[in-house]
């Protein structure tokens, strides 16, 4: 199949092909697709992504902003032994620590007769409740959860001035547990600061 030329303007005839003509002859060979024009009237939502590079393009970059968005961050953790006062908790851990001595019977002391294996205790209500525990078991988990409560306020918390404040607070707590002669609060606090997972906190203990 042949078209017509196309006369050129001026009478004289044209030795160049036509562009119009090869525009023709290209669209025989590869059919170009409609304008984007001509849905104008059409959502944007109900395009199919073969017309034209543009719906590809906004998709390539929805996708991109989805990769390159942050991941959402962890709540900081802040220490809640900062908003009371140092001598009000160190009165509160001796009355629990009263009433874990309470549960211990002279006898048991005397047969041995608890388990020499430490419970794992991650929650001290729950373990009350589900464990039902008595005499030194209780004194012995009520002091390894202590130890493990006071070097995790520590190590988590991650602003370095907030986590001087802990360990400052701490110090203090352990102060007035010795002053009220609740030497088991003070000997928690005492191993949690001391231990390798606190003490390496060089920058920390600088300041």
């Amino acid at each position: 199949m042949q078209h017509p030329a196309i006369p050129p303007s001026s009478g004289e005839q044209s030795t160049e092909p036509s562009p119009e003509l090869n525009q023709r002859q290209f669209k025989l060979r590869a059919p170009v697709l409609p304008p984007l024009n001509q849905y104008s009237d059409v959502p944007h939502t109900t395009l199919p992504h073969s017309f034209g590079a543009g719906a590809i393009g906004s998709d390539a970059v929805e996708l991109s902003e989805v990769k390159e968005s942050p991941s959402p961050r962890s709540p900081v953790h802040i220490p809640f032994i900062l908003a009371y006062e140092s001598e009000v908790l160190a009165e509160q851990f001796t009355i629990v620590e009263k009433d874990a001595l309470d549960e211990i019977d002279w006898r048991e002391l005397m047969e041995v007769r608890w388990k020499q294996t430490s419970p794992s205790v991650r929650n001290w209500v729950e373990y009350l409740r589900d464990e039902d525990p008595h005499g030194v078991e209780v004194v012995i988990a009520r002091f390894n959860t202590v130890v493990k409560w006071a070097l995790s306020e520590c190590v988590m918390t991650e602003d370095i001035d907030e986590r001087v404040k802990c360990i400052v607070k701490y110090i203090h707590i352990a102060a007035h547990a010795r002053r009220l002669r609740n030497y088991a609060t003070m000997y928690q606090i005492t191993i949690a600061l001391l231990s390798s997972d606190c003490s390496r906190l060089t920058r920390t203990w600088a300041l």
